[in-house]
């Protein structure tokens, strides 16, 4: 695996016709898009070439929290390449407001003449203004998202100011729209991936027509209680998003994209945040199996903490900690010192009862990292990969298309006693479980079976139970008959919703509604079917369920195909 300053390095001599546009270099454009290049582009186009002398001089300012990681050294290399280095850059805007309303906000676009552009929104800088904007998405739209919507909109349609281009092709002087290509990215990282998330959601649908491919890179998402979550259904198709093995910014409020990477870096814990840490394996992104036990750890106590504040009380918290900090004379994250954010807290003391509160019941796990080595982290680990499992075998189409293929082959496997099987196996779990957990709580008394009654007699109802399913035939085809109908009804729920909420996927829709209707047909029937057909009404699930998955593979696959297809163009 490779930084990505090694990526821009071997990449660098091919251009976008030899080495179509490709993941890694959105992450490149992102990261140039937090030097301040005002001094080069605010007022005229130029290629990301001519800031090679301003950069070699350090005379480019780094707009980011949390210090240089390597992103100077991506620049410079970018600048240096051919690939990068004749990029045209254009329409750079950058606006920083302090007071009640914050706002930090800048963005600048890049341009292939001819085959592609890419606006890029920054993300954060180390300004206080900054930060208490991004803490402002947990209560309201705020004026960085709008300025990155009204951004959006003026790029997808050339309603900017026509510039000139520049040396080498002055003939083509005032022919300003020439620089847009056919084809329009749009991206961003941290606070400028959520503007960028912003930005698609809001657009007209004629100007995200244009965009093939939106790139947010661990952002955080909409709060639900400010923004309509079912926005995102409209760009999730031609949106990707990435987050780094140890995300924690972009867990918050989490966007739910289909295509969503985890990706390889280079650093540890929250420094994973930084897109120059983030590594590359033969021109793609190095891509890991899940996210870091530890962060998911995190981010469920942050998310606990933040949604435990009611929403009304959100603003005034908000205001009032960042009040504390300005007025101790921080204005931004690098004048931020122990003792300033000392003083800043013992003044909280004195403000609203909703601040005191809510200091009071900040989590004290999240200050304390010796925390991370204890008995209890190591289980949550445990708990973090199976809940990743949990979330993958729930959330994953493919998933779902391998359960139902494998269902309808162990129902054509096993279609001769079928009913018989789901009874048998139902009470078989639940007569283990029972026994098991009066088993341990009698080892914890000491076998002293004192107010355990109860649970011995229950126990001894599924063993016996289990051995009447198992003698008497008939009692277990019964049984079985009314699980598998409670089963379907239950099936033809969850798909009926399912359908309802697919309206915008025609072929979901239209699977979603099919399923739905066989599955009442099949649970009305296993109410009603007698002994004798049973093997037919097996035999029809298990065909069934094997065509749903196959189709479903199917559909998997062209989509990915679809996905690799748009992204070499």
């Amino acid at each position: 695996m490779d930084k990505l300053v090694d990526y821009v390095k071997w990449i660098g001599s091919l251009d976008f016709d030899v080495y179509p546009f490709r993941e890694a270099d959105a992450l490149v454009l992102c990261v140039i898009s937090y030097f301040d290049v005002g001094p080069v582009f605010r007022e005229h186009p130029g290629y990301v070439r001519d800031c090679l002398p301003m950069i070699e001089s350090d005379e480019l300012k780094l707009e980011i929290t949390g210090g240089d990681m390597g992103n100077r050294e991506i620049f410079e290399a970018a600048a240096r390449s051919a690939r990068f280095g004749n990029l045209l850059m254009t329409d750079y805007e950058s606006e920083l407001m302090t007071g009640p309303s914050p706002v930090q906000f800048a963005a600048v676009t890049f341009h292939c003449p001819g085959r592609f552009s890419f606006i890029a929104f920054r993300g954060t800088d180390a300004s206080l203004a900054g930060w208490q904007e991004d803490f402002m998405i947990s209560f309201t739209r705020t004026d960085a998202q709008l300025m990155a919507q009204d951004y959006a909109e003026r790029m997808l349609s050339h309603e900017q100011r026509l510039y000139p281009v520049p040396s080498p092709k002055e003939d083509q002087a005032s022919a300003g729209l020439e620089l847009y290509g056919p084809v329009w990215y749009m991206g961003g990282h941290s606070k400028g991936g959520n503007q960028a998330l912003y930005a698609a959601c809001t657009i007209t649908d004629d100007s995200w027509s244009k965009v093939r491919r939106a790139y947010l890179l661990d952002g955080p998402g909409f709060c639900p209680e400010v923004m309509d979550l079912s926005l995102i259904d409209r760009i999730d198709a031609k949106s990707t998003r990435i987050i780094p093995e140890f995300d924690v910014i972009g867990k918050l409020f989490e966007p739910k994209i289909t295509d969503t990477k985890i990706v390889h870096s280079y650093r540890d814990g929250v420094e994973q945040h930084s897109l120059a840490s983030w590594l590359v394996d033969h021109g793609d992104l190095a891509l890991a199996p899940m996210t870091d036990p530890k962060a998911n750890w995190l981010n469920n106590t942050l998310n606990r903490w933040i949604t435990s504040i009611p929403q009304e009380s959100r603003p005034i918290f908000i205001g009032e900690l960042f009040e504390a900090l300005s007025s101790d004379g921080v204005d931004s994250l690098d004048d931020l010192t122990l003792d300033s954010m000392q003083s800043a807290l013992l003044s909280l003391r004195e403000k609203s009862d909703i601040t005191k509160q809510t200091l009071k019941d900040l989590p004290k796990s999240i200050v304390f990292d010796d925390l991370f080595q204890s008995p209890e982290v190591q289980e949550v680990k445990e708990q973090a990969k199976k809940s990743d499992m949990l979330t993958w075998l729930k959330e994953s189409p493919l998933a779902h298309a391998l359960i139902l293929t494998a269902a309808g082959a162990a129902c054509l496997i096993s279609r001769q006693g079928i009913v018989e099987f789901a009874s048998l196996l139902l009470v078989l779990s639940m007569a283990i479980i029972q026994c098991g957990l009066t088993f341990r709580r009698l080892m914890k008394n000491n076998f002293n079976t004192e107010g355990m009654q109860e649970r011995i007699i229950l126990s001894m109802v599924m063993v016996g139970l289990l051995i009447c399913l198992i003698v008497k035939e008939q009692a277990m085809f019964l049984l079985g008959s009314v699980i598998l109908g409670i089963l379907f009804f239950v099936l033809s729920y969850y798909t009926g919703t399912k359908a309802v909420a697919s309206r915008g996927d025609k072929f979901l829709h239209t699977l979603y509604v099919i399923e739905c209707v066989i599955s009442i047909i099949y649970a009305v029937s296993f109410f009603v079917i007698p002994s004798a057909t049973i093997n037919a009404y097996a035999l029809s699930i298990g065909v069934l369920l094997v065509i749903d998955g196959v189709v479903r593979l199917i559909r998997c696959l062209i989509l990915q195909r679809s996905n690799r297809r748009l992204l070499s163009k």
